[in-house]
């Protein structure tokens, strides 16, 4: 979705109630650093969702307990430094999370 955005920086409001993947969403948006407040309820797939946001460090408020890839989810966003209170009980793949 915000794949390669290296300039985008500013408040997101998405309606992501019903999302089931996000899937190398903010992927390489070395800038991003924005505030996010999703609905993440539903969904299953969060690999790759902040490889290489190399500025990203907010805190993260995220329903998890239906993910099952993590994997890669935190990959190179080498500034993150934040407490997770993920819920990981059915989450299958969580490789290279934070390499």
């Amino acid at each position: 979705m915000m794949f390669e955005a290296s300039k985008i920086n500013q408040p997101i409001r998405f309606d992501t109630r019903n999302v089931i993947t996000m899937y190398s969403m903010f992927y390489e948006a070395k800038h991003f650093n924005s505030p996010l407040n999703f609905d993440t309820r539903n969904v299953q797939n969060m690999k790759a969702m902040f490889y290489d946001a190399l500025e990203f460090d907010q805190e993260l408020k995220f329903n998890t307990k239906n993910v099952t890839d993590m994997s890669l989810m935190f990959s190179g966003a080498s500034k993150f430094n934040k407490p997770l209170n993920f819920d990981t009980k059915n989450v299958k793949k969580m490789n290279s999370m934070f390499w």
